[in-house]
């Protein structure tokens, strides 16, 4: 009977634990934002976006520890400008959007890097997960946040294509998200 109440007090006491360093964190919520992308095709420079952001944002610049981003995008929200091109990138051979609909990006850890920040994230693209860093801008003013980030992948790392000597490897990655309190 004395181990049930002394369990029952530290299951107690790290529950205070958690909600105190939860509460520590400012939950932010998206309310707009774009999420870009470049690559060069033949030659020639291609522009694309993705819609349909989910994301979570806990975050509190002085503790990095315990913030934590993530978002997923859907895929079929593919936007080059182009039906055709578009319809083949949700095709198998690229996104396979049918059944892979979601690319998702997770913080593992956050930390200061300079002037901003950076963190190693996990990119899921195609049931393909990759660790990244990626450097981030953090801006808070009345209430709202920016968050920037602008990195490289390769295409490749998630089977994204195949091989090609018209297709650049490289995808350049635009991320921008606006937040409140």
């Amino acid at each position: 009977m004395k181990y049930r109440h002394t369990i029952i007090f530290g299951i107690a006491l790290i529950m205070i634990c958690i909600c105190s360093a939860v509460q520590a964190q400012t939950i932010f919520t998206p309310f707009t934002y774009s999420v870009g992308f470049t690559i060069k095709n033949a030659g020639i420079t291609v522009d694309g976006s993705l819609k349909g952001l989910q994301g979570n944002i806990c975050f509190a610049p002085g503790q990095l520890e315990t913030s934590k981003l993530s978002a997923s995008m859907e895929v079929n929200s593919i936007n080059t400008g182009n039906r055709t091109r578009d319809n083949h990138l949700k095709a198998d051979d690229y996104f396979n959007a049918a059944k892979f609909p979601l690319i998702s990006l997770s913080s593992v850890k956050l930390y200061k890097q300079g002037e901003g920040f950076a963190g190693l994230f996990v990119l899921t693209i195609k049931d393909k997960s990759k660790q990244l860093e990626i450097p981030f801008t953090y801006a808070e003013k009345d209430e709202q946040a920016t968050f920037e980030a602008k990195f490289a992948i390769d295409r490749r790392d998630f089977d994204v294509g195949g091989y090609s000597l018209v297709l650049s490897d490289e995808v350049n990655i635009h991320i921008l998200v606006n937040a409140k309190k």
